[in-house]
């Protein structure tokens, strides 16, 4: 584990950590994803939980995931997983709330970037598709647009972090 991811799990607590991204029959796949990583639950009801990092105890995401990327920057996902009816609003307050917590947790002079996505069981109504992508998640002054991935595909994670076209992490998006 890097400086960097141990300095975060440190700083929550291991206890606050898992293995997988995974939640309510929405498999995500980590192949293909960088190694180290860092996988925080926010919704860990371990110890003291994760109160004191997330006033709003209703806007949690389901995971946010930390890696650092080829060209050496920290790479922040924020994972929101769904298997029913996909609402927009909340999806990107949840998505909001946890890049918000990232940069409270990680110093400025570190090179970061955020990619926040949403994993899908169902298809996306259109008029909720058109939601999401107008709903930018704010980070260090980007404005970000929610990725999609399907849940349980293959390599879903990494698709959605490399677009699936092979591009690096690093790149920005607005």
């Amino acid at each position: 584990m890097n400086d960097m991811l141990k300095y975060i799990q440190d700083k929550i607590g291991a206890e606050h950590c898992r293995q997988f991204c995974s939640k309510d029959n929405c498999k995500v796949d980590l192949s293909g994803t960088p190694s180290p990583r860092l996988i925080v639950d926010p919704e860990s009801k371990e110890g003291e939980g994760l109160v004191n990092y997330f006033p709003d105890n209703e806007k949690k995401c389901d995971s946010i995931l930390f890696f650092q990327s080829p060209a050496g920057k920290l790479v922040v996902a924020p994972l929101e997983f769904k298997t029913g009816e996909v609402k927009a609003t909340p999806i990107s307050e949840k998505l909001q709330a946890a890049a918000c917590f990232a940069e409270r947790m990680i110093p400025e002079s570190c090179g970061s970037i955020c990619h926040p996505i949403l994993f899908h069981a169902g298809g996306l109504h259109k008029d909720q598709l058109k939601k999401l992508n107008r709903a930018k998640v704010r980070f260090r002054g980007a404005q970000l647009t929610i990725q999609t991935a399907k849940c349980g595909q293959s390599r879903n994670l990494a698709k959605a972090l490399f677009d699936g076209r092979g591009q690096s992490p690093d790149r920005k998006k607005r």
